[in-house]
């Protein structure tokens, strides 16, 4: 190895000092800076692209023609977005001009992002506004929000069938504030469409004003909104009300109102009504969450021979498995972070997981450019270069962790701890798990979670689940950041919806929610389903005895995506308390 840096080193010793002292210019003589990387920009290896895209950044005059220079030499698709966005950013003629041009080059995701920077950058220059405006409802839904603000503020005029379009996409965004402020301006005031009908029905669900909400649902005679006005009715505490009307349901939403109605019938305890209502169910799926929540039931109400009945029905898993055991042997168990819900077992805490993270290893001679890049510490620029460092996976993944770029990190290893986790855990990599599960912003979480009185771990294990540490990851619900946090819920905790994407800020809003849940349910595996699924809902399922058993909880939980977020948010919390349990002693 040392035989071929040699080599290398003496073919390009005088490249690779050149590019470290225009590194080293940057923030005392970018013209100079400049100069030395148009001297290497020609070459067509690692050093030349480098040098290219920082003339791109650094050389504001010709930034544009560099950047498509550097497209021609096919560098990683991260490169080129950063420099876009760096020029929209700066309000480059060229960059947004050409955009249409060019915008293949970029991920569909960063496309989303960077319209909306491109549409606010035109703003200003554009004469026909609406029309702008226009084109952002059908190209990019956020965008066409952020213009409408700017419109209304400006005092320009949008015409009612804009106005209406705006509503349903605030809608889907959920920016109730928006939604409020258009329904001041009387936008429906003509004769209303039965879709103008049901939105307005979901907005003011959205805002848990149920008695409006049912106004307009009652309105309506269609499947779908007979489903929503019964979920309106169980939250106005109507349930012979909600009975009825999802007895009208009789086709598309058919196996869904009749677990609903099963489900109103175990929460009186009218177990024999619930099994006439099962037999109705046909949909796989639903039918055995439903003979699920009867049997545990059955037992709770002391019926057991029943319960193994149903349960022998069912297709054998780790959690029928675990409520045969629960039956048959009067198992007892608590659900808690040190207890997986999948796989319905304990797991001890082993010293050896608790050790200080593994260093980066430094200790290597570079044969290549970006392997001299990590040698001098200049990480984010060798990373650029990731497929062509030719590091382990390992020491690649702590990489991306020094550059907070978590959401690589766990791409890297997976493939490594995916074969650990399947294994038993004395067998487990803790350096490979530490990428796996890492230990995101945590400055700032320490801090906070602190303050907020927040089990550190169980908030990384929630950040993981939201959205794998993505900073502008945007659900289709709308919920912003790391946290995923719903526009209203910064308003709730007053704050605005500028930058919702800053890491503290999103921390915070969610901190606050997850205490004020904390405070509300009590245990923790209540305040993560209301994470998910919104505390109105728990609520309505607490009201069945059963839930003060928490396994019995979890298994009876109604919605299919929220049972998962649970399984998958207490699985991750396990495994940060056995990598870093220490921190929750804390709290």
């Amino acid at each position: 190895m040392v035989l071929i840096f040699f080599i290398f080193f003496l073919i390009f010793p005088q490249d690779w000092e050149n590019f470290e002292e225009a590194l080293s210019l940057e923030n005392q003589n970018i013209e100079g800076a400049i100069e030395i990387y148009k001297g290497l920009v020609q070459r067509s290896d690692p050093i030349g692209i480098l040098a290219n895209y920082k003339l791109a950044i650094l050389d504001d005059k010709n930034s544009f023609q560099w950047f498509l220079n550097l497209s021609k030499k096919n560098p990683q698709k991260k490169m080129l977005e950063e420099i876009f966005e760096i020029l929209v950013d700066k309000k480059n003629k060229n960059a947004i001009e050409n955009y249409e041009k060019i915008k293949k080059k970029f991920s569909l995701k960063f496309r989303k992002k960077i319209e909306e920077k491109i549409f606010l950058s035109m703003y200003e220059n554009t004469k026909d506004k609406i029309g702008l405006l226009k084109k952002a409802i059908k190209e990019n839904q956020k965008s066409a929000i952020a213009l409408s603000k700017l419109i209304l503020k400006d005092e320009i005029k949008i015409n009612k069938e804009i106005l209406r379009d705006l509503f349903k996409i605030g809608l889907n965004l959920r920016d109730l504030e928006f939604c409020q402020s258009l329904l001041d301006k009387d936008i429906f005031k003509d004769k209303l469409n039965e879709k103008e009908i049901f939105l307005l029905g979901r907005f003011y669900f959205f805002k848990k004003d149920y008695k409006e909400s049912l106004k307009y649902f009652d309105l309506l005679k269609d499947e779908k909104s007979f489903f929503q006005k019964a979920r309106v009715y169980l939250f106005l505490n109507e349930e012979e009300k909600a009975i009825e009307t999802l007895k009208n349901i009789k086709n598309e939403l058919f196996n869904e109102a009749q677990y609903l109605i099963l489900r109103i019938n175990l929460k009186n305890g009218e177990l024999e009504k619930a099994e006439e209502v099962l037999k109705k169910i046909k949909r796989k799926q639903i039918k055995n969450q439903a003979t699920l929540n009867l049997a545990i039931h059955y037992n709770f109400y002391g019926k057991k021979e029943k319960a193994k009945f149903l349960l022998g029905s069912l297709k054998e898993n780790k959690e029928v498995f675990f409520w045969k055991r629960r039956i048959e042997e009067n198992y007892e168990v608590k659900l808690d972070a040190d207890y997986s819900p999948f796989n319905f077992f304990y797991i001890n805490k082993f010293p050896e997981f608790l050790k200080s993270d593994p260093p980066l290893n430094l200790d290597f001679k570079p044969v290549n450019f970006p392997q001299f890049l990590i040698y001098k510490g200049y990480f984010k620029e060798a990373l650029f270069f990731s497929d062509t460092l030719k590091f382990p996976p390992k020491e690649l993944g702590k990489l991306y962790i020094l550059q907070k770029r978590y959401n690589d990190a766990i791409r890297t290893i997976y493939p490594e701890a995916s074969k650990f986790l399947k294994m038993d855990e004395r067998n487990w990599n803790p350096e490979v798990l530490r990428i796996y599960f890492p230990k995101a912003y945590e400055d700032n979480a320490k801090k906070l979670c602190k303050e907020y009185g927040i089990p550190l771990n169980l908030f990384w294990a929630i950040m993981r689940q939201e959205s794998l540490f993505e900073e502008e990851a945007i659900s289709e619900q709308g919920a912003l950041g790391i946290m995923q946090v719903l526009p209203q819920n910064f308003l709730r905790y007053g704050e605005d919806l500028e930058n919702p994407f800053d890491i503290e800020k999103n921390m915070k809003i969610s901190l606050k929610y997850l205490k004020e849940l904390k405070e509300n349910f009590g245990d923790w595996i209540y305040v993560i389903s209301a994470y998910n699924a919104g505390e109105d809902a728990v609520s309505l399922w607490l009201k069945d005895p059963i839930t003060v058993d928490l396994p019995s909880f979890y298994s009876t939980i109604p919605y299919f995506e929220t049972k998962n977020y649970v399984k998958n948010v207490l699985y991750n919390w396990m495994i940060y308390k056995i990598l870093y349990g220490e921190e929750d002693e804390k709290f």
